[in-house]
């Protein structure tokens, strides 16, 4: 299990640092910021009959993030780098808590058209407000520390709203807790949420269309 996520550490800094030497070679970079905030709904994925039992609360939560990208093009080759902040309950706020999580981003347009896709992947650390303690809470064999790895993917759609700077952002997302096994116990802690939100842009309107 360990092995995963340092694959999956080592692909995103990759991707990332790909992304970054792609932004700094083209000069007409600008910096323009997009702006998104988005709320989640959904349910704890459970992977065995320990967190089935505790899976007694639907899934909320809220994040906000922001993007850098050109100001000139919006492009299926030209990826956005971004950073953020996510917060939802785990399925269980007496026993597992709540989560809050800093995390970078990069976000990689997938279908272009008038209603086009993108797949968002993020990844950081995450603080657990609940973790196993052998007298104050031992039911929770999920999570063993505070500090964790927080993993999100996702899919999301992008619909401008007329001709304004705004786009509506609906989608699906798979998010991922777990501190690796550092510390014990640790089966970690599966989510999948529908969000919706809205983008920002804040230089001009969005592009009708994603270019090649």
């Amino acid at each position: 299990m360990r092995h995963r996520y340092i694959y999956f550490i080592l692909w995103f800094t990759a991707a990332f640092l790909t992304c970054t030497g792609t932004h700094a070679s083209r000069p007409e970079y600008s910096g323009a910021v997009h702006y998104n905030m988005k709320v989640h709904f959904g349910r704890m994925l459970p992977h065995n009959i320990l967190l089935d039992s505790l899976n007694q609360e639907r899934i909320r939560g809220f994040e906000a993030n922001a993007w850098f990208g050109e100001s000139s093009s919006e492009s299926i080759n030209r990826p956005k780098l971004g950073a953020g902040y996510f917060f939802s309950n785990l399925g269980n706020h007496e026993v597992l808590g709540n989560i809050h999580s800093l995390y970078m981003s990069i976000l990689y347009p997938v279908y272009t058209g008038r209603l086009s896709v993108e797949f968002n992947s993020n990844l950081g650390i995450g603080y657990a407000t609940k973790p196993h303690d052998p007298e104050n809470n031992p039911n929770n064999k999920a999570i063993g520390s505070r500090l964790n790895f927080y993993g999100q993917l996702s899919f999301t759609g992008r619909v401008p709203l007329g001709d304004s700077r705004w786009v509506f952002r609906p989608g699906v997302s798979f998010h991922h807790v777990s501190n690796g096994t550092v510390v014990a116990p640790n089966s970690g802690i599966n989510k999948l949420t529908f969000h919706a939100g809205f983008d920002f842009r804040s230089d001009h309107a969005y592009p009708e269309r994603l270019s090649l």
